[in-house]
């Protein structure tokens, strides 16, 4: 079972998309899951965050719940770093039921839900100081394969 942030992160770099890359040498906006890296300085990561239980369905019990995620975006200015949250946060408005697989599992995105404005955190204290920006969301995923 892959985490909420994982799914977020093979929707960011299916088809090679702009947005985001899988980490490696000379990846452009590379996705980290779960910490930050120290470089590049240009970079995109997805947590798992507390998400929104919706109840239970009455036959069976079934809960529904709605996992939460948050998105981070480093770069080197002010500039650059918004509008790469901006063109992320276009690209998570796009998604509805939206395939995903991550090595031998197959999952759904249903939806995914922005439930706060792109937050500016300011810059790094220390260091090369970049600017850093966070988007918070929940969403509700199908798992296809076991």
């Amino acid at each position: 079972m892959n985490s909420p942030a994982e799914l977020l992160r093979a929707a960011f770099v299916a088809g090679g998309s702009p947005v985001a890359a899988l980490p490696g040498p000379g990846a452009v906006w590379p996705c980290s899951v779960g910490h930050l890296p120290g470089d590049p300085d240009n970079a995109v990561c997805v947590y798992d965050s507390p998400g929104f239980l919706d109840g239970r369905i009455m036959r069976g019990g079934e809960r529904i719940v709605h996992p939460g995620w948050q998105l981070r975006v480093r770069a080197t200015d002010y500039t650059t770093g918004y509008g790469q949250i901006y063109d992320i946060r276009t690209l998570l408005e796009g998604i509805r039921r939206e395939r995903v697989d991550i090595g031998a599992a197959a999952y759904r995105i249903d939806a995914v839900t922005i439930i706060s404005d792109i937050l500016p955190l300011g810059q790094e204290p220390e260091g090369k100081r970049r600017d850093t920006f966070t988007l918070n969301g929940i969403m509700t995923f199908t798992t296809l394969t076991p």
